[in-house]
């Protein structure tokens, strides 16, 4: 074979690498999406859906594959958005979730949300009977447990407590979207259902049939437990129930548990409360 041929051969062969080198050394960088949604987060209610973090609590309503309603409430600023619209076309819930937060719709409405006065309690009475209803009075060192030993006594002790306040409270027009009431007040689309008179439109948008004004109220539940033995605390351990009340000027009221800390294996277990705090007593540990 010719070798001008071979040497031309050569250089086309190298030439070409150095363009896949060059090309592969400018080719953009594809940064993986990063997504600020939990989707086990995501809670599904017939054609709603919603979203609640530390930052955001977003309700949608899919109303078809031609119509959306999009409530975006930002705890941190305390602004409250909402989309009313064209189907809005994503991968997947977890993308349109992300679209909401990153702010990348065309809001439709926009809603002035007060400062809420914490310590103001005007609904205060009805929130505790709610709780009393559900968990039995407020008490202070009930004893719920006794066990005898060597001439004495251990006995288990257990406060109940209520922490009760006004959370978040807003005047709302008849026709406001449901999504938007949901956002707000971050709870269930049941609950807020219950307390609510909620019509369809001629394009199935859930909305309230009259102007209304809603409050929210913390309605905590705190027990208490103590083993005592002479006057003496050697185990104690608690429990808190976290809950809402939901009221409205039409429905009354509602609540909602929506968590429980503490209330582990010693606190359920109070007859070992006893019998640890026994053994303490008796080895000085």
């Amino acid at each position: 074979m010719n070798i001008k041929f071979l040497c031309l051969i050569v250089a086309l062969v190298m030439l070409l690498q150095l363009n896949v080198f060059a090309l592969e050394q400018h080719e953009p960088m594809v940064l993986p999406t990063v997504s600020r949604v939990n989707r086990n987060e995501i809670k599904k209610e017939g054609d709603f859906c919603t979203y609640v973090d530390d930052k955001y609590s977003i309700a949608v309503q899919i109303i078809s594959d031609r119509s959306t309603v999009i409530s975006a409430y930002n705890k941190q600023n305390n602004t409250l958005k909402e989309y009313v619209g064209d189907y809005i076309i994503t991968k997947d819930l977890v993308d349109l979730f992300n679209k909401v937060i990153d702010d990348q719709l065309e809001w439709t409405n926009y809603y002035e949300i007060p400062q809420t006065i914490t310590y103001r309690n005007g609904r205060n009475d009805e929130v505790i009977n709610e709780l009393e209803r559900k968990y039995g009075s407020e008490y202070f060192n009930k004893i719920i447990f006794r066990k005898p030993f060597d001439n004495n006594i251990c006995e288990v002790y257990e406060d109940q407590t209520f922490e009760t306040y006004l959370d978040t409270s807003k005047y709302f027009k008849a026709g406001t979207s449901l999504a938007t009431i949901v956002a707000l007040f971050s709870l269930p689309l049941g609950v807020i259902k219950s307390v609510l008179t909620v019509v369809k439109t001629a394009y199935d948008v859930y909305i309230i049939a009259k102007d209304t004004f809603i409050e929210k109220y913390v309605a905590n539940v705190n027990n208490w437990r103590e083993a005592r033995i002479d006057h003496r605390n050697y185990i104690s351990a608690g429990k808190t129930i976290y809950g809402s009340c939901i009221w409205t000027d039409e429905g009354g009221i509602e609540y909602h548990n929506e968590k429980v800390i503490g209330g582990n294996s010693r606190f359920e277990d109070f007859e070992k409360m006893a019998d640890d705090s026994i053994y303490q007593y008796q080895t000085g540990h």
